[in-house]
């Protein structure tokens, strides 16, 4: 963690630069797994589960049941957490739905707006080091509510498979298709097609820069994407009204995401900095993922 104080506006550019991969380096990893991955179709897919989940899947697509199973290991008390959030998220997209009204806006032209759902949407969620169930609901639902036909959920999993909540996240959403797979390799199937893994019209998702440049690699290849979104990244300002525990926990709920996340909080006074130092330190002592959460600030 770095304390820079009354930095000089020509220092910057410097200070706010992230660590990234090289991108001539990223894009040619990101084309080669494409190319494998519609040459060999599900071949690749488990080949690269192997490499780099260290996850062999029987199958690449879960079914119900599987995920029925797999959903009773998530505890109770998060099953709850998930359902109020899901209620929440239902409710606000609901009201967006759009009302069609038709104006003639003279003797015999009418004119009006129409609402075509997306036919087939895939969705990413990350899902290895950060399963974000949450995610699953913020994507599905809305999907669900513009009556899209088909939405194929990919994301990767642990060395012992789904997580529980990303399973039942997934049901109570209405997901139609739940495959586990992830990285570069899981856009490539969505922007192509294999045996398991149905071509999609357009991805939507967050991810890490190998998954945003394969969703910008994907666009190359004719497919629509929602935008690339990725790796995480917050900036807090914090005034004298702010509540240190509050600022610690905006910072640490982004730098937890990945050892890429970039956190950064702008204060006028030190005091109040110190104050947030302090409780990023209480926090972090509970947090599952202090290790990643450490690497990032």
């Amino acid at each position: 963690m770095q304390i820079i104080e009354y930095p000089s506006p020509n220092d910057y550019n410097k200070l706010l630069a992230r660590s990234v991969f090289k991108q001539v380096d990223l894009l040619e990893t990101v084309k080669h797994i494409f190319e494998k991955v519609k040459q060999e179709g599900d071949k690749a897919l488990i080949y690269y589960s192997e490499k780099f989940d260290r996850f062999s899947p029987k199958r690449i697509e879960l079914s119900k049941s599987e995920l029925e199973k797999i959903a009773q290991k998530c505890p109770q008390k998060l099953k709850n957490a998930i359902g109020v959030a899901a209620s929440n998220v239902r409710k606000f997209h609901e009201a967006q739905k759009l009302i069609s009204k038709q104006i003639e806006t003279m003797p015999g032209v009418v004119c009006w707006q129409k609402a075509v759902p997306i036919s087939k949407v895939g969705l990413y969620i990350p899902g290895g080091t950060a399963p974000l169930f949450s995610t699953v609901l913020m994507l599905a639902i809305p999907a669900k509510i513009a009556n899209c036909k088909e939405i194929v959920l990919c994301t990767p999993p642990s060395k012992n498979g789904l997580h529980p909540a990303i399973a039942f996240a997934a049901l109570i959403s209405g997901v139609n298709k739940v495959c586990q797979i992830g990285g570069a390799q899981a856009i490539a199937a969505m922007t192509y097609g294999t045996e398991s893994i149905q071509k999609v019209n357009k991805i939507f998702g967050p991810g890490n820069q190998y998954v945003t440049a394969a969703k910008q690699f994907a666009t190359i290849e004719g497919l629509a994407i929602d935008m690339p979104a990725g790796p995480s990244e917050v900036l807090v300002y914090m005034d004298e009204t702010a509540k240190p525990a509050f600022v610690a926990a905006d910072l640490l709920s982004q730098a937890e995401h990945g050892t890429d996340s970039q956190v950064i909080l702008i204060c006028k006074e030190k005091r109040l900095v110190e104050k947030v130092i302090y409780e990023i330190q209480i926090q972090l002592e509970n947090l599952p993922r202090k290790k990643i959460a450490k690497n990032a600030l």
